[in-house]
């Protein structure tokens, strides 16, 4: 909370009522010259003057004697008074006696008599006729008269800077006093802006002389804590002063009578009253979004804070320089009205502000954060069912399904459990049937076809209800068992046979035609499957291979045998052959003639 810090009613009357009986934060009777440092800048020659101080700047006897001190160098004593004095409001005392001022026939003066600094370089600003650099903040009291002096323009002004820019008081706005008086001197800062100078002609300090009021400064002037007396480092000898000064008394003033109250934290829906105490408030300045009502002329009722988390709160009261304004800053806490949903599965409990939750519907909840302002919480529970599902599926024996990421073979029920969407498990069942397939074979992979036909007998065995011949071409049947086939070229035969399961078998074999009662395949397919895995002739019973040789598409022979019963089976070095078509060569003997032959074979798989 800010105060003001001087009441706006004790200025000039008021204000002795509360200095009389305040103690001084710092005073000084000058009995002492040890905590002093004496400064002397001579700065040599050039446009700051030739000549060298010739009068005596001392604490003796109990006071700061000036004594002939002229402005042509820099002559000053200072002092840390301890702690800074306030930046708002103090008020200094002290007691000042000129006996003489100027050169013969040239009465001029120029001196600081009385000066808060921030540092300890020269009071005085820098400007192009002064000699000694300040860039310190500083507020003090001149000895001063007119270049060319007149009794009104001698006398006391204010000078006040900072390290941008500086103010002082002009002819008009002084205070005459001439030497040869004691003067009795006040002088306040009334706000960070103003400040004050009264100058009485007895030690009460009723007898004013004259006043200076409401002098406006830099406002950023601050940290003061050095005192010092001096002169003005002009730059011209002619200015000088004899005289003493006395009794310092420094105070920062004691505020009273004036104060904002209300409350610094508010939770958002809570009603706020905010008070001025000692002075009727001339303006309240608030956010846009806040919105208040006036209960008189100093006191206000917040209703809403507009979705704010921090506002400023300004009280503006009448003031002797200018109108005063009290700042409150005020932080809105956190205060949270939430409205949510939580989905809970079917048979499960969930948590909710330790609250164990075990059936659906509507819960509120009145929450403390660590804020202090209470949130609601109003928690809506739904409840979701869990997902179960059972599926049959019905495969035949040695096939597989693909379920729960694998395939299965097996006949059984299976079960997997699985997290939804909502977070919620569910169980889904899958049942396996196998059926049994009818099989069906032959006991060989070619057989010979002669002129007249031959009838294919595949052996079978289980139960079927539907078997199928393929291709439809030479057959008697292509719905039986056993078809005769009166075969007119080489090739396949496939028999399926199918349950009233839709299992079903199939198997083939190769029909060789060949009117001479001998033959040589033109197809064969070594795939391990048993059906015609390996290539051969096919001779009568009275006949014998001599040679039969087989070369690959560049001429490479790759088979070679003069055995009847064998074959080959597709490699060559024990690797298997590319598919595509081989060239062979057969020389084979019989009882009454004999076979010279050759053709091609295509290898498939």
């Amino acid at each position: 909370m800010k105060y003001c810090s001087l009441l706006p009613t004790l200025l000039i009357v008021g204000l002795n009522q509360v200095l009389q009986g305040q103690i001084c934060d710092f005073s000084d009777d000058y009995s002492d010259p040890a905590p002093w440092t004496f400064e002397y800048v001579y700065p040599g020659a050039g446009g700051c003057g030739d000549d060298p101080q010739t009068g005596i700047l001392s604490v003796t006897g109990g006071v700061v004697n000036y004594d002939s001190i002229n402005d042509a160098n820099d002559t000053r004593i200072w002092r840390d008074i301890g702690a800074p004095v306030s930046d708002e409001s103090w008020t200094a005392e002290f007691e000042f006696t000129p006996t003489e001022i100027g050169m013969a026939g040239v009465p001029r003066v120029g001196h600081v008599i009385w000066a808060l600094t921030s540092g300890t370089n020269a009071p005085f600003n820098d400007t192009f006729e002064h000699c000694i650099p300040n860039d310190q903040d500083g507020i003090m009291v001149w000895y001063l008269s007119e270049y060319t002096p007149s009794d009104p323009t001698t006398g006391f002004y204010i000078y006040a800077k900072n390290e941008l820019m500086y103010v002082n008081t002009a002819v008009g706005d002084n205070i005459t006093a001439l030497p040869g008086q004691t003067y009795y001197l006040r002088f306040s800062r009334m706000s960070s802006e103003y400040v004050s100078l009264q100058v009485y002609l007895d030690p009460a300090r009723t007898d004013l002389l004259g006043e200076i009021n409401c002098f406006e400064i830099p406002d950023n002037i601050t940290n003061l804590h050095y005192l010092q007396h001096g002169n003005a480092p002009w730059g011209y000898y002619m200015r000088v002063l004899t005289g003493t000064l006395d009794n310092t008394c420094i105070m920062n003033n004691v505020a009273g009578g004036i104060s904002f109250t209300g409350p610094t934290t508010i939770c958002p829906g809570e009603l706020a009253e905010y008070t001025v105490t000692g002075a009727d408030v001339t303006d309240w300045n608030l956010p846009a979004e806040v919105t208040y009502t006036v209960i008189d002329a100093s006191t206000i009722v917040v209703d809403d804070w507009g979705g704010l988390t921090s506002a400023t709160i300004s009280a503006t009261v009448p003031g002797i320089c200018a109108p005063i304004t009290f700042d409150l800053e005020v932080s809105i806490l956190t205060s949270v009205a939430v409205d949510s949903t939580i989905v809970m599965c079917e048979n499960d409990t969930i948590n909710v502000f330790g609250d164990i939750i075990t059936s659906p519907g509507i819960y509120t909840y009145t929450i403390s954060n660590p804020t202090g302002c209470d949130s609601i919480y109003t928690v809506t529970v739904e409840e979701t069912s869990i997902f179960y599902s059972e599926e049959t599926y019905t495969i035949c024996e040695g096939d597989s399904i693909f379920i729960f990421d694998a395939f299965v073979s097996t006949a059984g029920t299976y079960t997997e459990t699985i997290t939804t969407a909502g977070g919620c498990d569910s169980v889904v069942t899958i049942i396996i049937i196998t059926e049994p397939a009818p099989i069906v074979y032959f006991t060989e992979d070619t057989i010979y076809c002669p002129l007249g036909g031959i009838t294919l007998t595949p052996i079978i065995t289980g139960t079927y209800t539907n078997i199928l011949w393929t291709p439809n071409i030479s057959l008697s049947c292509t719905d039986c068992e056993q078809p005769f086939v009166i075969a007119l070229e080489d090739g396949y035969y496939y028999v399926t046979v199918t349950a009233a399961s839709g299992c079903s078998t199939t198997d083939s074999i190769f029909v060789l035609v060949d009117f001479t009662d001998w033959g040589v395949p033109n197809a064969f397919s070594p795939n391990s499957d048993g059906i015609n895995d390996v290539f051969k002739p096919i001779l009568p019973a009275d006949c014998v291979v001599d040679e039969f040789v087989i070369y690959n598409r560049w001429g490479q022979e790759i088979y070679r045998t003069n055995a009847l019963n064998t074959g080959w089976d597709g490699t060559f070095n024990g690797t298997q052959q590319e598919i595509g078509v081989y060239v062979y060569i057969l020389y084979a003997s019989c009882e009454s003639y004999s076979i010279k032959t050759s053709g091609s074979v295509t290898l498939i798989r």
